[in-house]
């Protein structure tokens, strides 16, 4: 089969189906490879209703899911409020930052 087998998943049928199942993002999971303790989420906004679902990215754990409400004040801040996975409640006000990185400045 050509391509990358985690672009696929396994039909009822037994046939291979290119169909996402899950988005391709949370398939793809490299970045947690020798990275003891870290953890990656793939996320999924509704803008329209001010929902964000952050999905754990490692195959063994993608049942724990948080789910936030989320506001904009202002165009420098997102205040989320939630549940994680624990049904513990999660409260943060996110700033934006006015640090700049030299390497994507470069001229």
């Amino acid at each position: 089969m050509a391509g990358d087998l985690r672009r696929y998943h396994l039909e009822a049928n037994g046939e291979f189906s290119k169909e996402p199942k899950w988005p391709r993002d949370v398939k793809i999971d490299w970045e947690f490879s020798g990275m003891q303790g870290r953890v990656f989420y793939y996320y999924d906004a509704d803008t329209a209703n001010n929902r964000l679902e952050l999905i754990n990215k490692n195959r063994y754990h993608r049942d724990e899911k948080m789910t936030f409400d989320f506001i904009r004040p202002d165009p420098q801040t997102i205040i989320l409020w939630g549940v994680d996975d624990r049904k513990d409640s999660i409260y943060a006000e996110l700033y934006r930052s006015n640090q700049t990185h030299p390497l994507l400045n470069k001229k």
